[in-house]
Formats: structure tokens, sequence, C-alpha cells
């Protein structure tokens, strides 16, 4: 009798597991078309654009939804944005257009090349006064700078983006900032800090 109950109870585990498996894979399939459909939809939308602007905020938005499955397709559609944000001149988009360029390459792990993208779209964000971007761009930052073991210059500006989140109350940001700080500190052996 025991070990039927238990037989029993093992295999009603293991269909639970397998219709959560499949139930995984559905939720999993369709967000991947929707991902797909929103990419085609998004590049059907740039005919009907009404300005460079327009074009520019279309093509940040491809290739931050395109730069995990392909880095290089990414990289071009932010080159795409960046030339339609310089020619209609808006700093905020300009500045966009340079970080997704650069997270083109931090994807790629091309560091070194990211940071003046980076950089310049740090100081056009800054202007635009887009804390959202200049936070993002800071964790970027401070990752780069970890990774080649310039441990002061990421904790600096890891203490800039959780003072600066906290400053917005974003908590989002300011767990990015923890987090970033925390792996730095283990990286360095600085335990209770981390």
């Amino acid at each position: 009798m025991l070990k039927k109950l238990s037989s029993t109870r093992c295999f009603k585990y293991l269909s639970r597991q397998k219709i959560l498996f499949v139930l995984s894979f559905l939720l999993f399939s369709l967000f991947s078309f929707g991902q797909a459909n929103t990419e085609i939809e998004l590049l059907e939308s740039l005919d009907t654009a009404s300005s460079d602007l327009v074009r520019s905020k279309i093509y940040t938005k491809l290739s931050d939804k395109i730069v995990g499955k392909s880095p290089n397709q990414g990289y071009n559609y932010a080159e795409r944005a960046l030339s339609f944000a310089k020619k209609h001149g808006d700093t905020r988009v300009e500045g966009r257009a340079h970080c997704s360029l650069g997270y083109c390459l931090y994807y790629k792990s091309e560091y070194l090349k990211a940071l003046p993208s980076f950089e310049k779209g740090f100081k056009l964000a800054h202007e635009a006064k887009d804390t959202s971007m200049i936070l993002w761009v800071l964790s970027c930052q401070s990752n780069i700078h970890s990774f080649f073991g310039n441990n002061e210059r990421a904790i600096t500006l890891s203490k800039r983006a959780l003072k600066l989140s906290q400053q917005f109350n974003d908590q989002e940001k300011i767990s990015r900032a923890y987090n970033d700080l925390g792996l730095i500190y283990i990286e360095i052996s600085e335990y209770e800090k981390a």
C-alpha cells in the first residue's frame, strides 16, 4: 500500500512537471512570436514614418530588440538611428542612439569600442536630462571598468548610479546599482561590503 501511494504521488509530480514544461514552452513560443512580429511591424512602420525623428526612434527600438539575437544587425540599426537623429537634431534621441551603439558593442564584448559611444550617449543624455538613460549608461560603464580591473572607477560609477537612482526613487535602478556594487566588491574580495 505504501509503495503504491508513493508511486502515485511520483506520477502526479511528473505529470505536473510535464504540464509546467509544456506551458513554459508555449509561453516562450508566444513571446518569441510576439517579438518577431513586433520587429516586422517596426520595419513596416518605417515606410510610413513621418520624420527623421520617428525613423530614429524606430531604428533604436529595433536595435534594442534584436541585439540579443544579432548584435551585428542591432549595430546596423543603431547606426541608422544615429544618422536620422543627427539629421533631425534631437539631443535626447541622438543620445539614445549612441547608447544603443555602445550596447551592441558591449554585447559583442568589444568593450573598449563601446566606451566612447557610451560617453557620447551619457553626455547627450545629461544635456537632455534623460535620467533613465544616464543610469543605464553608468551601469554599463561600471561593468566595463570592472571587467578591465579598474575597480575604483567601477565603484565610483556604481555609487553615482545608486545615488541618482535613489534621488529619483527608481527601485529597478537602485537594485541594479546595488547588484553592480556587490559584484565588484566580491571580485576584489571585500565580502563584508558585498
